[in-house]
């Protein structure tokens, strides 16, 4: 009997001990599948990577290549059709700025050619025969009729400047006049530009009086070598409604064309003082009937009434 509880322990210590082998052999297997799988995995990861980022890289750098081409190609297609319309663009520019530089020259020509070394308006003794056509000199003093009726006096002034008179309104200047044979009056001015002189030293008066609404008083009128009239004049007023001052009054004005380019603002302290004497009624051709602007302009020495801008113009 008790040899029989001997061996039946050492059966179940054999079966303990094969089935413990087992284990570890399957253990083991597993390991090594295991193992193995994760070798395999790993391998055909990255094998599976590469080729992927291969694949990615290739289909990538085709597409970006494709669409670079594609882009290139209808960037130079845009580029092309951009260019093309720059450079008709630039070239319809041209031909302007080139069209008005002919109208431009061809102006200046025919300015020249309607002025002549005979016809300029200087203080000389000159016989009756050396006189501009439809002038009269008597020694140093010019009487000339202008193409609308009018009459202008040259004389010497002071320091070479010369003296333009027209209806007893003066203006000094040392820009060279010439009265050309269609009866209007030119100037050289600085770089030798020629600029007629359709505004005379009346007109500028009048002008300026027209826009303050006021008499002026010790007014000055000056043909600049620039091109324009420069008027200086001043205005009484009353300071304080009893303290009497004047107050300084300067524009310029176009010659040509008669137009008021600028005209100075009134001093700081002017909001205090009140215009001395009454308001000039009257002054503008624009007071008047529109029946009658049309003579009125004309007696003031101007071709037509604008009722656009509503004021006395020269026509072209």
């Amino acid at each position: 009997m008790k040899g029989l509880v001997v061996l039946g322990v050492i059966s179940l210590f054999l079966l303990g001990f094969i089935g413990a082998i087992g284990i570890t052999g399957s253990a083991v297997d597993n390991s090594t599948d295991d193992e193995e799988l994760n070798q395999v995995s790993t391998t055909n990861f990255n094998e599976g990577n590469d080729d992927f980022e291969d694949d990615l890289n290739d289909d990538t750098e085709d597409d970006l290549n494709e669409g670079t081409e594609d882009t290139e190609d209808d960037l130079n297609e845009s580029s092309d059709e951009d260019e093309s319309t720059l450079k008709e663009q630039a070239r319809e520019r041209l031909k302007e700025q080139l069209k008005e530089r002919l109208k431009a020259k061809l102006s200046e020509i025919e300015k020249r050619e309607l002025i002549q070394e005979k016809n300029r308006l200087k203080f000389e003794a000159r016989t009756g025969v050396e006189c501009p056509e439809s002038c009269t000199c008597t020694g140093s003093v010019m009487k000339c009729t202008l193409a609308n009726g009018r009459e202008m006096t040259i004389m010497a002034g002071n320091s070479g400047n010369t003296i333009v008179q027209v209806k007893g309104e003066n203006m000094t200047t040392k820009v060279v006049l010439y009265k050309a044979e269609d009866g209007k009056v030119y100037g050289v001015f600085k770089n030798n530009e020629t600029k007629a002189v359709r505004m005379l030293p009346d007109q500028v008066r009048e002008k300026i009086k027209e826009k303050l609404a006021r008499q002026l008083e010790k007014e000055d009128v000056t043909l600049t070598e620039d091109g324009t009239y420069q008027y200086d004049g001043e205005k009484k007023k009353k300071l304080f409604m009893f303290i009497p001052v004047n107050a300084m009054v300067r524009a310029e004005i176009d010659p040509e064309t008669g137009e008021v380019l600028e005209i100075s603002k009134p001093k700081w302290w002017e909001f205090l003082a009140t215009d001395e004497g009454n308001q000039i009624v009257g002054a503008s051709c624009g007071t008047v009937s529109p029946d009658s602007r049309e003579t009125c302009c004309k007696g003031k020495g101007y071709d037509t009434w604008d009722n656009t801008i509503g004021d006395c113009v020269f026509s072209n």
